[in-house]
């Protein structure tokens, strides 16, 4: 493994556009191991050429998001999260895919003083202090000055009820009680079929509405 990081230290030295959209790729893989030694690769290539591994990091993810939209994106991962929890049992992968989930959310996202990110694993509060609704008002996602038409549209859709149903998942993972699981799978069960129908409902999209 040492000498494949190595030659590819080499690669990246001489022939830096050959390497870093595969290297880009792969920093998104699923693959923990893969995705490691690919941000070494990465960070080693900034320190040599910012501007290229800025370019390749714009146009990777224009490409995934034309490839898939949020909208698809979190009908699928909701649909997986679903079936690992409620067929296979394995909480600890349905907590990580929702992990998953919101860090991606996250991460497309700015905040502000009087804004608050749709997906920040912070503390509970419609949770812990009981007051649902009430709690959101005021409560509004922020997205970066690059989103496009798609992602807005999804953040104002479905921002709030996705705080408040990770807000749940937060509380069932301090204190093991069911009742805030379950909370947060009727939160995710309204948006996953609010979703679908959206879904069911283009036929196609423009270019510039999603990337």
């Amino acid at each position: 493994m040492n000498l494949l990081n190595d030659l590819l230290k080499q690669v990246a030295q001489a022939h830096p556009q050959a390497l870093i959209y595969p290297m880009t790729v792969t920093s998104n893989t699923a693959s923990e191991t893969r995705q490691r030694a690919a941000l070494r690769i990465i960070h080693e290539m900034r320190d040599m050429n910012e501007r290229l591994v800025e370019e390749a990091n714009l146009v990777s993810r224009e490409m995934m998001d034309v490839a898939i939209t949020w909208h698809e994106l979190w009908y699928q991962g909701l649909e997986d999260a679903a079936n690992l929890y409620f067929t296979d049992k394995d909480v600890d992968g349905m907590l990580e895919k929702l992990d998953e989930l919101h860090e991606h959310w996250s991460s497309r996202l700015i905040t502000s003083d009087d804004s608050i990110v749709v997906a920040e694993a912070t503390e509970p509060t419609a949770a812990a202090a009981g007051q649902g609704n009430a709690d959101k008002q005021g409560v509004s996602a922020e997205p970066a000055p690059t989103s496009t038409i798609r992602v807005v549209s999804f953040i104002h859709a479905f921002g709030r009820d996705l705080k408040e149903a990770y807000e749940w998942v937060q509380e069932f993972r301090r204190t093991k009680e069911i009742i805030y699981i379950n909370q947060a799978w009727d939160l995710y069960s309204q948006i996953f079929r609010r979703i679908k129908k959206q879904i069911n409902n283009v036929e196609s999209l423009e270019l510039q509405h999603v990337s």
